[in-house]
């Protein structure tokens, strides 16, 4: 990690970040910021100047001055402290981003956007995506206005907070993350935006504790998938498969709607910020959920959960999770066996929260199963073979 010396502007290398103290900064990046060459170029002993950038360094030296106040002895500020046009810079950094948020001292949160008495709820720093992690992961956040005048901490603001950004108060009091559900921690960032499709989907990689390369140019399927598949090798959560498919482009007029089992974007979890994991009750002598961890291969995803048979090719897959305060309640999800494919399948109609009770158990099958996700132009297929085990030949698709 590349970090700013209060006193003299010199870049120091830090090879762990829990050994100093440094203060670190979380805004919305403006057209013309402070980069790292600008502050190569500066004179050491005298305030930052950078031609055309007045407002840039107005932000830049609120955080030093600030710091300095704190009698904290660096800062971090991610326009200038990372190398950007070095692409293995860039990729390490922002697979470290979540823990240098964690692990520093104090985070400054700089709303432009909001003067002296403003509302902070107007901000748009709640709706970019990278200011999400940097709202969660830091110990301490302070909230400064346009002119670095000081609103309240993220501890004393807890409350309105939770409002705002639909997260529980518990996450933004240092709770663990993981007692979220998947489902519920992709709705965070459901209705966020970044300026690069892809980074909609690098911006949760310290939300759910994974790391992957960055591919900028893949575009944003690509990368949330490549997300959702990490996410899958760590968490047997089925949580994941609880999104709506309401935000996303309809199949043609006559055509039903078919996705595969992965989202294609963050917005599908828009109405996911109630689900929460659950076990499922003991079915033809399973117990509570998964029986093998979900794991994917070549041929496709494999896990086991109640599927009951519907008629018509129509299957209905009972998830490991449910609503809050709709007990016993359980998210579904339905798949449709395309006639000309025997063994295929596809994702259909929306996301089935259906009362599941003793009654419905005793008609469902527990029954294993391995799914293969493939893309398509107009959807995405499932392949289920029936009782194989991970690593086993699927049928053909």
């Amino acid at each position: 990690m590349r970090v700013l010396r209060v006193k003299d502007l010199k870049f120091v290398d830090v090879p762990d970040v829990t050994k100093i103290k440094y203060a670190i900064l979380s805004h919305v990046w403006d057209k013309e910021e402070i980069e790292l060459q600008d502050v190569y170029r500066c004179s050491h002993d005298k305030p930052l100047t950078v031609p055309k950038k007045e407002e840039a360094i107005f932000k830049f030296e609120g955080c030093r001055r600030q710091a300095r106040e704190d009698d904290i002895p660096y800062f971090w500020i991610d326009t200038c402290c990372i190398d950007k046009p070095n692409h293995s810079e860039l990729n390490e950094a922002i697979n470290s981003m979540y823990y240098w948020y964690k692990h520093a001292k104090v985070c400054y949160a700089y709303l432009s956007d909001v003067p002296k008495d403003g509302k902070i709820s107007e901000s748009k720093w709640f709706k970019r995506g990278w200011t999400l992690q940097e709202l969660i992961a830091p110990t301490n956040v302070v909230f400064f206005d346009q002119k670095w005048g000081t609103m309240g901490s993220r501890a004393n603001m807890v409350a309105d907070l939770s409002r705002i950004t639909n997260i529980r108060e518990e996450f933004l009091s240092g709770g663990n993350l993981e007692e979220a559900s998947v489902a519920e921690r992709m709705s965070w960032v459901s209705q966020r935006s970044t300026s690069k499709e892809e980074d909609l989907a690098y911006c949760l990689l310290g939300i759910f504790d994974v790391h992957m390369p960055l591919l900028y140019g893949e575009r944003l399927i690509a990368a949330f998938r490549r997300l959702q598949l990490q996410i899958l090798e760590m968490d047997d959560d089925t949580s994941i498969f609880a999104w709506r498919t309401k935000s996303l482009v309809s199949g043609g007029k006559g055509q039903e709607d078919t996705f595969g089992l992965l989202a294609p974007s963050p917005v599908c979890f828009k109405d996911s910020h109630n689900v929460k994991k659950v076990a499922l009750p003991r079915v033809d002598g399973y117990v509570g959920g998964i029986r093998t961890p979900i794991s994917f291969n070549n041929k496709g995803l494999h896990l086991s959960l109640p599927i009951l048979e519907k008629g018509k090719g129509l299957r209905l897959v009972i998830l490991g999770c449910e609503r809050k305060g709709e007990s016993e309640v359980n998210c579904a999800v339905w798949l449709k066996a395309i006639a000309t494919n025997h063994g295929r399948y596809v994702r259909v109609r929306d996301l089935d929260d259906r009362k599941l009770d003793k009654e419905f158990y005793k008609n469902a099958r527990y029954e294993f199963f391995s799914m293969e996700v493939r893309q398509f132009k107009s959807a995405a297929v499932v392949s289920i073979g029936k009782g194989e085990e991970p690593g086993q030949k699927s049928r053909d698709v």
